[in-house]
């Protein structure tokens, strides 16, 4: 896709140009091991860049990511089914160009300064996750509870997410659920650059809590409504002497409706 903009701004008029590509490969798997025994393994390359250019503005990002990626489900009751999986990931990023110097200057004879930064990581994750129906002996009662781990080894950070839901199925057709859960992310990973950036930024947190509605009307047509509250912490920071903490905070609240039709 490209872009062109006419930007009006006090210290320059002129024109945002951007382009972006992107391109996708999956190879999957999958085998029913046993009546109750489900696998699905899938190898999958993506290559993601974008071109910016303004005034002195001109870089280029490049993203490569490479993953493996194992799931199984197990039914182990008529009530109850474990869902686990495995991700290997190798991800490499390239960051390279001119950006203003200061954010407020984008002229063509202003300062610039120079980017030339790569990064490469891996991560390793994986989840275990429980369905259970009827809880309690509670018909059309049900939960879903896991956690979710992930390790980034060349960067010395890791975590691990509880997630929690639990629902009730009003009808064949609707369904109410009320879902918590704690997720991890990393900041953009030039923010860990050893010259522009701290290499011991730690992951940013968020705490969600969603209530959801469902109306399933048959298979091609559906109504979801959500209501969430997201409570964020550790967000980078720009610091006149570490270049970015991990001090930030915020919030969201909203409603989502979405629906599907044919």
């Amino acid at each position: 896709d490209k872009q062109g903009v006419n930007i009006d701004r006090a210290e320059y008029d002129g024109i945002f140009n951007g382009n972006s590509t992107n391109g996708f490969f999956n190879l999957h798997q999958k085998h029913i091991l046993a009546e109750n025994f489900l696998i699905k393994n899938s190898l999958s390359f993506n290559r993601h860049t974008n071109n910016w250019q303004l005034g002195i503005l001109d870089f280029k990002q490049t993203d490569d990511v490479l993953k493996f990626r194992s799931d199984v489900e197990l039914q182990l009751t008529n009530n109850i089914k474990l869902i686990s999986g495995f991700e290997a990931e190798d991800r490499f990023r390239e960051y390279k160009g001119v950006i203003p110097e200061e954010d407020f200057d984008y002229r063509p004879e202003g300062f610039g300064e120079v980017i030339d930064v790569e990064v490469d990581n891996y991560r390793l994750g994986g989840y275990g996750e429980f369905e259970i129906k009827n809880l309690f002996g509670i018909e059309n009662l049900f939960t879903v509870s896991g956690v979710r781990f992930d390790a980034f080894p060349d960067i010395d950070i890791n975590w691990f997410d509880p997630r929690v839901g639990i629902g009730f199925k009003l009808s064949d057709i609707s369904t109410i659920k009320l879902a918590a859960g704690i997720f991890h992310q990393l900041p953009d990973l030039r923010l860990f650059s050893s010259d522009d950036g701290n290499p011991k930024l730690q992951s940013m947190k968020a705490e969600h809590i969603v209530l959801s509605y469902d109306l399933t009307l048959n298979k091609n047509n559906s109504i979801r409504i959500e209501g969430y509250h997201k409570n964020y912490e550790d967000l980078p920071l720009e610091d006149d002497i570490l270049n970015y903490t991990n001090d930030g905070e915020g919030f969201a609240n909203g409603v989502d409706v979405i629906l599907k039709g044919k």
